[in-house]
């Protein structure tokens, strides 16, 4: 009995260790692999703007269904850590069946803006990225009366980091830190050739001009000659 109940006592401890042990496992699987979300158009309708985090996916699914004008479009805009990076959407077609070329997608940066990029059944093998800070708009479009039923396609969206704050500050800091730096070292060598300069310099060796010794080539203007004698 008493070894019947040491094992269970032990199976007891074990347990919750394991299940703790396997939660984390499984918890560093989904933040090495990243946050997944699937929205389909035809049954999915979101009215707001949807994050792309910096490191996580976000797939855009069609299979064939009727799709409503006023659910016709997905909205996304880069995320990150940090507010001040900015960042920029981009798409990339996975797969895109439509032999009957029966729908399209448009990119927009609004939602009447200009198109920027097409997704087609001719041309859906390039992938896009949107502007630098700017909300990304994907339309469903269908290109005729053709049924669509037999289309299809799933697209990739994800977010690429533009500008990094704290990266762009740190290099300023260091031009402006190494201009100082620049700057007295170039005062310093400036004033220490002044001082070489001015070291070198000999005294120059003067005449001195003594009176009494009149100017050459004349006789001495101070002595006084005797009267002639005639």
């Amino acid at each position: 009995m008493d070894n019947l109940d040491r094992r269970a006592g032990k199976m007891s401890v074990l347990l919750p260790l394991s299940l703790t042990s396997v939660l984390l496992i499984f918890s560093h699987i989904a933040l090495a692999s990243g946050y997944e979300t699937t929205y389909e158009f035809g049954s999915d309708c979101p009215i707001f703007t949807k994050d792309v985090d910096e490191g996580n996916e976000i797939y855009i699914e069609y299979e064939g269904k009727e799709v409503a004008s006023y659910c016709d479009d997905f909205k996304f805009r880069g995320r990150g850590n940090d507010i001040l990076d900015e960042y920029s959407v981009c798409v990339t077609p996975l797969y895109f069946n439509d032999d009957d070329c029966a729908v399209k997608i448009d990119i927009t940066t609004s939602l009447y803006g200009v198109t920027k990029h097409e997704i087609t059944c001719t041309d859906n093998s390039a992938n896009y990225c949107g502007p630098q800070d700017e909300t990304l708009y994907i339309k469903f479009k269908k290109r005729s009366d053709k049924s669509t039923r037999n289309a299809n396609f799933k697209l990739k969206i994800t977010a690429k980091k533009e500008y990094d704050y704290d990266e762009s500050h740190a290099y300023l800091i260091g031009a402006i830190v190494g201009g100082i730096i620049g700057g007295l070292v170039l005062i310093t060598v400036c004033i220490a050739i002044f001082c070489w300069c001015v070291c070198r310099r000999k005294p120059s060796q003067g005449t001195v001009f003594n009176p009494a010794q009149g100017y050459p080539g004349t006789g001495n203007p101070y002595v006084v000659y005797d009267s002639m004698k005639i």
